[in-house]
């Protein structure tokens, strides 16, 4: 029986050549986009689940309030990890690291960037990282010692085995020994690195509870009470404090939910966003249901085709059940050939979906059972999703009505079969409109004034002292000389990138007095070059200068945020109080100047009170030079030969300042760049049906269309007849789709502080391509029909 459910199948699968081609394109399309998102999803969540105690290991944050304001970090402060060992028996194991940043060691002639991490010995006991060469025992027992992941262990020395034992010469610290070799850290981990050192447990920056300046993770004994846990150590560090906050909570992440849920200060690393899960999962969804729409429009569309077959089956003694079996075969063959295409498809294109999204999207990091499991469990959905109303609705045709030639239409199937329809373009206007959004707001933030003048400003990183402090003036002279060269300032941290500009708790002065509590500002030190040079506008006061000794440990210069967060009407010569030391001694300052307001950060984030201090030459590790934009490679090279003649030792390390901006949205325009991949699919894939479903209509109404012409009806007639019902149904998707978009848009931006408004046009440009993509889906059958010669049509009757 089911081998000849089988051959009727494949039959009228290469009888109906037009519908097969677009229910199996469809299909395999929609399964190849959920396969795709079903290989991002699983990549998303598997991070830091290749660690056997993954279940049991969490990291301490920071969550204090006082007077003045509130931090959340997901750093703490060095004393904690020792205080929970010491007083909570439900912690088996405390560490803590710092991430240094990047770094470089000297391999030849040449220097290698490192990415490390200091830590201590109980990192291997929490943490799971393959010792290739070395024992996680005792490997980070001995100060200067270095752990080398396999790559930057090939990179320095050529080979794993080579390296161990070696001496690293590190730029800016002391010489680091060998002693082990990891294997790479995978890619689905939230801490990334390829070289741990020895942490300096005797270190002053780790005794004060003040400075939250490492990351501490902890290990917890099975059974434990995470939340009881955590109300237990707020209680000890508010005491430990001694009420220098009036809030101390010390949240608990689980190690598996850091990289979607966590969003905190001080992050190790970039984090991703459940948020695009989420999106992506519902366009995976949206697509597949559109394929299935496609197929159950078609299906029923077609019923008159089938009617007969119906009849005949069930005089000779088929029942229902058979019947709907045979459809669901047909269903099933077709999903199952769809699924095979998909598989092809989505090895084709996986090196371009990563390409312009970034993710490692593949399947194939997991065993075929796996996959096979999810390719069955996506064709049994389909399967039935697609296949069930036909079946029901086909199987359910008297026998003796159709066998007479009689064909009844049912109302209630063509209005069922319209509102497929505008389902379908109601989920398309919705995407065009939405994808029309992310355009326009990645565009506005990479185009925005921010403030300042970002063009053309080249930075370079200054990490030797003795060019910083001994040479930096006679370098800053030598480069203004070059005609290329428009003018040199420097400053301590560089603009945009999220989350680099230094913070710190000051007293700002209140009601003409030093408060008892601090307030948070972002700091920046700078030169008096720098506001002229960047373009940004003193709004009042005047700039720091050299020639006044007081400037440069005496003097502030604030932005218009910071004075309207303290309310200064008159913010001239209001005092500042900031701290010198870990022991809480403080220095007065007083405000000299007023600049206007500029982004530091995206537009992801607000702008924030920011004070700028005259950086001493220690701390001023960032150059930026303003280019002429003739001869920019000339000039470049220039800069590179007059940086060797004072630093020959340390790498030449550059960035453009327009490039940190743009760098910031990456990950929306990845994300961007594959919801309008999506998006194009799931109107073409409704476009398709579309255009299968008006062949079909057409092809009932031939004679219908033969007697209007041969009673005059001219071309334009016919093309008006034949598409207003299809734009109809558009329109009416249209209504629909608007609030629907809009209310997702609106979530979607406001992980922006700045976003655009959301104009009427644009829901207006979403409904007139869609009513144009469907006039033109509609538009080559319609033409056909019309210029078709009614004789033909007419002369059977």
């Amino acid at each position: 029986m089911l081998k000849n459910y089988l051959k009727i199948a494949v039959r009228n699968l290469l009888k109906y050549k037009l519908t097969s081609f677009i229910n199996l394109f469809g299909l395999a399309v929609g399964l190849t986009c959920c396969l795709a998102i079903v290989a991002y999803a699983l990549n998303e969540l598997s991070f830091d689940k290749f660690h056997s105690k993954a279940d049991r290991i969490y990291r301490v944050t920071t969550d204090w309030k006082w007077t003045g304001g509130s931090l959340n970090a997901a750093s703490t402060s060095g004393p904690v990890a020792p205080l929970l060992k010491q007083n909570f028996p439900e912690v088996e194991n405390t560490v803590r690291f710092f991430a240094e940043g990047t770094e470089f060691v000297k391999s030849g002639e040449n220097t290698v960037e490192l990415s490390p991490i200091f830590t201590e010995n109980s990192f291997f006991k929490i943490f799971d990282y393959t010792f290739l060469y070395g024992d996680p025992k005792s490997a980070l027992s001995e100060p200067n010692s270095m752990i080398l992941s396999e790559s930057a262990a090939v990179k320095i020395f050529g080979n794993p085995a080579g390296a161990y034992g070696k001496t690293l010469e590190y730029i800016n610290r002391p010489p680091q020994k060998v002693t082990g070799i990891i294997k790479d850290v995978p890619q689905n981990s939230h801490l990334v690195f390829n070289a741990v050192g020895a942490l300096d447990t005797q270190a002053e920056y780790l005794k004060s509870l003040q400075q939250l300046n490492v990351y501490t993770y902890v290990l917890l004994k099975k059974g434990t009470d995470v939340h009881q846990l955590e109300q237990k150590i707020s209680k000890l560090m508010g005491k430990e404090l001694n009420d220098t906050v009036s809030s101390y909570r010390s949240p608990f992440q689980p190690l598996t939910s850091i990289h979607l849920h966590s969003h905190l200060t001080n992050e190790v690393g970039a984090t991703g966003n459940i948020q695009y899960l989420y999106i992506f999962s519902i366009v995976g969804a949206i697509i597949l249901l559109l394929a299935c729409i496609n197929y159950i429009n078609l299906a029923t569309a077609q019923s008159s085709r089938r009617a007969k077959e119906v009849g005949v089956r069930k005089v000779i003694g088929s029942d229902r059940g058979r019947i709907i079996l045979q459809f669901f075969t047909e269903s099933f063959l077709l999903v199952i050939l769809a699924a095979l295409f998909s598989l092809l498809i989505l090895q084709l294109i996986t090196p371009f979906l990563t390409k312009i999204g970034g993710e490692q999207i593949s399947l194939w990091n997991y065993n075929w059972h796996f996959i096979a499991g999810v390719i069955i469990g996506f064709a049994l959905i389909v399967g039935i999703l697609s296949g069930i109303y036909p079946a029901v609705y086909l199987s359910g045709f008297r026998p003796a009505t159709i066998l007479k030639g009689v064909t009844a239409k049912s109302p209630s199937t063509a209005f069922f079969r319209k509102s497929l329809v505008v389902v379908q373009f109601t989920i398309s206007i919705a995407l065009i409109a939405f994808t029309v959004i992310v355009w326009q707001q990645l565009n506005y933030a990479l185009n925005k004034d921010l403030g300042f003048n970002k063009d053309q400003v080249l930075g370079i990183r200054i990490p030797g002292n003795d060019l910083r402090i001994k040479n930096l003036a006679a370098f800053k002279s030598k480069l203004s000389s070059y005609p290329g060269i428009l003018a040199t300032t420097v400053t301590t941290n560089p603009l945009g990138k999220d989350g680099w500009i230094s913070t710190g708790g000051f007293f700002f002065e209140t009601d003409g007095q030093r408060p008892s509590y601090t307030n948070i500002s972002q700091q920046l030190g700078i030169d008096p070059a720098y506001f002229k040079m960047m373009g940004i506008s003193l709004k009042e006061g005047r700039n720091f200068s050299a020639a006044i000794p007081s400037d440069s440990a005496q003097s502030l210069i604030v932005n218009e945020t910071l004075v309207k967060k303290r309310g200064w009407k008159n913010p001239l010569g209001k005092r500042i109080w900031y701290f010198t030391d870990d022991n809480g001694s403080t220095k007065e300052a007083k405000v000299i100047g007023v600049v206007k307001d500029f982004h530091v950060e995206s537009l992801h984030k607000n702008i924030e009170p920011l004070l700028f201090y005259l950086a001493p030459p220690e701390q001023s590790d960032n150059l930026y030079i303003k280019l002429r934009p003739e001869n920019i490679r000339k000039s470049l090279a220039y800069v590179q030969k007059t940086y060797r003649e004072f630093d020959n030792y340390n790498p030449f390390e550059t960035y453009f300042l327009d490039e940190n901006f743009a760098s910031q949205y990456q990950d929306d325009n990845q994300k961007r760049n594959l919801f309008l991949l999506f998006a194009s699919l799931a109107i073409v894939i409704a476009c398709l049906g579309l255009f299968g479903l008006a062949a079909f209509t057409i092809e009932q109404r031939t004679k219908e269309i033969g007697i209007r012409k041969v009673l005059g009806a001219s071309i334009k007639n016919v093309l008006v007849l034949v598409t207003k019902d299809f734009v109809w149904l558009v329109c009416m998707a249209f209504v629909i789709a608007v609030p629907i978009a809009w209310w997702g848009m609106n979530k979607w931006l406001q992980d922006f502080a700045y976003k655009i408004p959301i104009h009427w046009w644009t829901f207006a440009i979403a409904g007139i391509l869609a009513v144009l993509v469907a006039v033109l889906t509609i538009s080559f059958q319609a033409m056909k029909a019309a210029i078709a010669n009614p004789v033909k049509s007419l002369r059977t009757e």
